[in-house]
């Protein structure tokens, strides 16, 4: 009877160890798995990061073009008014609504890219934060 009582011991911790091995494999698989995971997150951060840096400068230099665009407009309507004295005709004010138009244009655009400044310097902070 002793003999049988070994040799079922044996399986038993034959069995064992062979469940013990497989866990180990799982877990060195999962670890495995981990890391692949952090390291393309860790690539996409960087990316995002250096995409926010690039679109963050072109906000900016939209802005500056903008502001420029505007700052010529109104020179030339400026310049114009005090060149010419403009005759009420409809085609005088058909021009005016134009230049109005994309003057109103220019800032709409301007303001949206406001806003899309305020929105990527509130998720910096909130990133900062976390």
């Amino acid at each position: 009877m002793e003999l049988n009582s070994d040799k079922s011991s044996k399986d038993v911790l034959i069995q064992l160890a062979e469940q013990v091995e497989s866990l180990a494999d799982d877990v060195k698989l999962q670890a495995l798995n981990l890391a692949i995971t952090v390291a393309r997150i860790q690539n996409k951060e960087a990316t995002l990061k250096e995409m926010q840096s690039q679109f963050t400068e072109l906000i900016s230099q939209s802005n500056q073009s903008s502001a420029r665009v505007k700052e010529v407009l109104e020179s030339f309507r400026n310049e114009r008014a005090m060149l010419f004295s403009l005759p009420s005709s409809s085609e005088v004010i058909e021009k005016r609504g134009a230049y109005d138009k994309i003057e109103a244009s220019l800032i709409h655009v301007y303001n949206l890219s406001q806003e899309i400044m305020e929105t990527l310097t509130k998720l910096k902070n909130q990133k900062q934060v976390n």
